[in-house]
């Protein structure tokens, strides 16, 4: 994955979910590479669980970041993640309205 990619504008401030894991701390930080402070974790001992996780930035300054970060232990379903993401972006989760993204330059 492209993580560089990933922590453009405007990627950057739209959910992104991970299909396979419900430890949202080990899909974004150990999977994906995102620089994620958090515990240090032995995953030997504490295996991550199946299921699914996102991953969004709320807020951002100079000098801070903050980010909504929850895994779901739950068979994914397409409804069930467009459902969140819905939600995270703050629209209603019963009326899907396409995201717009503006090309790349």
């Amino acid at each position: 994955m492209d993580v560089a990619w990933l922590q453009q504008p405007p990627q950057r401030y739209y959910p992104v979910m991970l299909v396979g894991y419900g430890t949202a701390l080990y899909a974004f930080r150990e999977q994906l590479g995102l620089p994620i402070e958090g515990p240090a974790v032995d995953w030997s001992l504490e295996p991550p669980k199946p299921g699914f996780s996102v991953w969004m930035i709320t807020d951002e300054t100079a000098e801070s970041q903050s980010a909504v970060m929850q895994g779901y232990e739950e068979t994914p379903s397409a409804h069930r993640l467009l459902e969140i993401t819905e939600e995270l972006l703050g629209r209603d989760p019963g009326r899907r309205t396409p995201i717009s993204v503006e090309p790349a330059e």
